[in-house]
């Protein structure tokens, strides 16, 4: 199966289900008089809809939180023997599930009334190989969170999902060098993305998961595109 995510899965299955919508129509008499003359026969598919049900039965696994984790201990991996303390932009390559991703990492000062000056650090991922559960399966805190500009997003639990992300709030706690930086874990189910922020002082860091896919030669998102 590969570390194929959600978004994947759902693009193909709209792809097939247009494809096999035409083939099972009952043919127009120019197709059957086209297949009399040159005998080519038309094989009728039927492909069974792939539901979310479907998927948590079959890899229960891609929907632990824990896979985020999985991920961001891959980024650390790299991270661990170039960290700078990210003062500049960088692109981190990183492997994981056996393919190769790229990460995008900045760090910018922002102006907030409340607080001041913030000095944020960035961390992009790609979620692939992660298959989003429903809100109602987690412990959420908010819901209708207005963030990015939608209002699509919930806001989780922090002490019932920390122990999700142990790599994650690790990392936060030594980056910031605070003990308990406060935390707060955005999640969005419709387009597939997971946030948590870390703050302390005037010092932030935020780690993003959304849709990405791999960037090495073994992985062809041409040919899924091309479904």
């Amino acid at each position: 199966w590969g570390p194929t995510g959600f978004p994947i899965i759902r693009s193909a299955v709209t792809q097939f289900s247009r494809i096999f919508y035409f083939l099972e129509r009952k043919p127009s008499p120019d197709f059957e008089m086209y297949q009399e003359i040159f005998g080519q026969q038309m094989r009728t598919v039927c492909v069974p809809p792939v539901t979310y049900d479907h998927l948590k039965m079959l890899m229960p696994e891609r929907f632990r939180l824990g896979v985020l984790d999985d991920i961001f201990r891959s980024w650390k991996n790299v991270v661990d023997k170039v960290n700078d303390g990210f003062t500049q932009p960088r692109t981190i390559y990183y492997e994981h599930d056996h393919h190769i991703y790229h990460s995008d990492v900045l760090t910018k000062t922002t102006h907030q009334a409340q607080f001041g000056d913030i000095q944020g650090t960035y961390v992009k991922l790609a979620n692939n190989g992660f298959f989003y559960p429903r809100e109602r399966e987690l412990q959420v805190l908010k819901q209708d969170v207005v963030r990015h500009q939608g209002r699509a997003w919930c806001s989780l639990d922090v002490q019932g999902h920390a122990a999700d992300f142990p790599t994650i709030f690790a990392f936060a706690k030594s980056f910031l060098n605070a003990d308990h930086p406060k935390a707060q874990i955005f999640y969005n189910f419709c387009e597939d993305r997971c946030d948590l922020q870390f703050f302390c002082a005037n010092r932030m860091l935020v780690v993003t998961f959304e849709p990405g896919y791999p960037c090495d030669s073994d992985f062809d998102i041409d040919h899924w595109q091309s479904l």
